[in-house]
């Protein structure tokens, strides 16, 4: 897969009420870009001890802190119920009263998958707390094709005087043969519209390493029926081997693109430190002015994590706190609480904190694998594919990635041939199975 820089948007850390904490969990991110995103979520938080034990997340319990009584309070829970397979099921989310010490079921969200465990709903419902009844409130259904290579995205709400779901966006992802972003479409019903219509897209260029060079941002125009420029970024390196993002806005009154914001990320593995700094550019001064700065340092001596946000001071003419993150890691790097901090008259002010809970399992054990691994070749592959070091005779099955059966043979050869030129353009699994047991390979189609 192709390297992706992502520019670090600043800021995020801050929450204007407990309410709007969010669910910490290890997530395979689907999206792409600056856009809507939906979430394949996994409660497998920690593998330790040989692949053989997991940590897995059943519950997150989130407090505000009390300046006057100088103690936490509990605000927020959210529990979690899983799969057979290990995956998340459901959260329910629960609002501490503080007039009757009472939880109060608030929202919850539930998650289905297929059978490769890749998430294809996501239902939202509120807790009607008169009838006594949950309520649908938001869905995201997902769907992929071509191999994978096109993943649909619908998000819509609830229409409780209808009684019926009213979609609000639609976005279509397309990626190459690796996995990499290559377009993202985004319709959205705007106002007084009864149909999705062109809103945002985005296009993603690599250069000749394969890696992430520009990332271009288009409106839709409806007087001119046309998408419009908005914005660019561009991704290098520095002569010290730093990432930089350079964003670029279109100027339609000069008719050119005018850089207005930089972002460096100077990161050291050794020392497990990183420094992330933001410029704007300023017209008064025609120069670069220093804005945010987010240092990183993870202590491997004490297991911990810290981060701290500035922002620069003119006045002073040097750099002031903002706020202050600070994770606490088991033994084996599972996180077991995360704690905020605001920068307030000159003194740190803890704001929210995150516990995490989790219940440790024993994994299943693995279906055996052949002592021999056979392999394919080449691998992206066009018309004709090798299966090498194939050594008992063997069942080979080839699915497709929505787990349709394709071909069934049987192979007796070490190294043998096979004609795929019948095969569309996508991503296939060559499932090969004999007396040693079963293995599956990936294999591209170009």
């Amino acid at each position: 897969m192709k390297t992706v820089w992502t520019a670090i948007i600043l800021g995020v850390m801050s929450a204007t009420t407990c309410f709007s904490q969010d669910l910490t969990l290890k997530s395979f991110n689907t999206s792409v870009g600056n856009s809507d995103d939906v979430t394949q979520v996994t409660s497998e938080l920690g593998k330790i001890n040989n692949d053989s034990v997991y940590y897995l997340l059943d519950s997150v319990a989130v407090f505000s802190y009390n300046a006057e009584t100088a103690d936490w309070n509990p605000c927020l829970r959210k529990e979690i119920k899983l799969t057979e397979d290990s995956q998340v099921a459901t959260v329910t989310e629960l609002k501490y009263n503080t007039q009757n010490k009472q939880w109060t079921e608030s929202s919850r969200e539930s998650f289905t998958y297929n059978q490769f465990e890749e998430l294809t709903n996501h239902l939202v419902q509120i807790f009607n707390k008169d009838a006594k009844r949950w309520e649908n409130k938001t869905e995201k259904s997902i769907s992929r094709s071509n191999g994978g290579q096109k993943i649909s995205i619908r998000f819509s709400e609830w229409d409780s005087n209808e009684g019926n779901w009213v979609a609000q966006w639609e976005q279509v992802q397309s990626f190459d043969s690796e996995g990499n972003p290559l377009r993202v479409n985004t319709n959205k019903r705007l106002d007084g519209s009864d149909e999705l219509q062109n809103y945002w897209q985005y296009v993603y260029l690599y250069d000749s390493n394969d890696e992430l060079e520009m990332v271009f941002q288009y409106e839709w125009d409806q007087a001119s029926n046309k998408w419009k420029d908005i914005w660019q970024s561009n991704y290098n390196k520095n002569n010290e081997g730093n990432v930089v993002t350079n964003l670029s806005e279109w100027n339609e009154a000069e008719n050119n693109w005018s850089e207005f914001r930089k972002y460096t990320i100077e990161a050291d593995d050794y020392s497990n430190q990183s420094l992330t700094i933001r410029k704007d550019w300023d017209d008064t001064k025609e120069d670069w002015s220093d804005k945010r700065r987010i240092s990183e340092y993870f202590s491997q001596s004490d297991t911990t994590l810290q981060i701290l946000d500035e922002e620069w001071n003119e006045e002073t003419a040097a750099w002031t706190n903002r706020q202050s993150l600070k994770s606490t890691y088991n033994s084996k790097g599972v996180e077991l609480e995360r704690e905020t901090a605001i920068w307030n008259n000159n003194n740190w002010s803890s704001d929210f904190k995150t516990s995490y809970h989790y219940t440790e399992v024993i994994v299943k054990q693995k279906q055996p694998e052949m002592d021999n691994d056979f392999y394919v070749y080449p691998n992206p592959a066009v018309d004709v594919l090798h299966l090498a070091n194939v050594t008992e005779r063997s069942v080979l099955t080839i699915y497709s990635m929505s787990g349709a059966v394709l071909s069934k043979k049987t192979v007796d050869e070490y190294d043998a041939s096979l004609n795929i030129s019948q095969f569309e353009k996508g991503v296939y699994l060559f499932t090969l199975s004999n007396i040693r047991g079963e293995q599956t390979v990936k294999v591209i189609k170009k």
